[in-house]
């Protein structure tokens, strides 16, 4: 059985995964991209979540992503395992949406942008750029 993603749970994804709602199935595609090759995957919840090969968007019986010992299961904390990018940029963009969040005046918007401003100068400026 397919992970049970509520619709419109907010999901945290790495820059390099991408989600595909697909109801026709009832489960969710995701899509990883790195610099060799496109990988679509769903996740299975047995004991533990397991990524399965999609081949022409049916389940396969080939695991992917075996390197990933992963007890939990959270989605989120799963997908960023999976990741080939720096898990150190997920709590900046999570600072970055609490922050938003937290806006209520002008004078907020101005703290925030102060503050991904000094981001760029520190050189974490490719949050979205990937990994």
């Amino acid at each position: 059985m397919a992970i049970p993603i509520l619709m419109f749970e907010p999901l945290d994804l790495p820059p390099d995964i991408h989600i595909i709602l697909d109801d026709t199935y009832n489960y969710y595609i995701f899509n990883k991209i790195n610099e060799s090759k496109s990988t679509y995957f769903t996740i299975l919840q047995k004991d533990t979540l397991e990524c399965y090969l999609l081949e022409n968007f049916n389940i396969t019986n080939i695991k992917v992503f075996e390197h990933i010992k992963y007890d939990g299961y959270h989605i989120n904390n799963f997908l960023w395992k999976i990741s080939d990018c720096k898990y150190d940029k997920r709590y900046i963009k999570l600072e970055i949406i609490e922050r938003l969040r937290s806006i209520h005046n002008e004078n907020d918007l101005l703290n925030l942008r102060e503050y991904i401003r000094n981001i760029s100068i520190n050189g974490t400026s490719d949050i979205e750029e990937g990994c």
